[in-house]
């Protein structure tokens, strides 16, 4: 299975196929609206990352991780966002 958590950040979406076969390639989408962030990824796990955009700047992004075995992949996306209407960090 694939957890998806979303922390920190109310103002970010996440998204996912919850499930993949090994082998399987799932898209992990962040989106965010009005903001700029930058992000630093990491994956624990029967999993590897094989793409991922590090930043959203008024849209969204996506990371790309292989099941590479069976158990539980989490990925793990943190870093610093800035709203446009107030510069000030979140």
């Amino acid at each position: 299975s694939l957890n998806v958590i979303n922390s920190d950040a109310a103002s970010f979406s996440v998204s996912s196929k919850g499930t993949a076969k090994v082998g399987e390639t799932v898209t992990v989408t962040i989106t965010g609206s009005g903001l700029y962030a930058t992000f630093n990824v990491s994956c624990q796990g029967p999993g590897q990352i094989i793409s991922s955009a590090t930043d959203v700047d008024n849209g969204s992004t996506t990371i790309k991780v292989r099941a590479t075995g069976i158990g539980t992949v989490t990925v793990t996306a943190s870093g610093v966002a800035s709203n446009y209407d107030h510069p000030a960090d979140y």
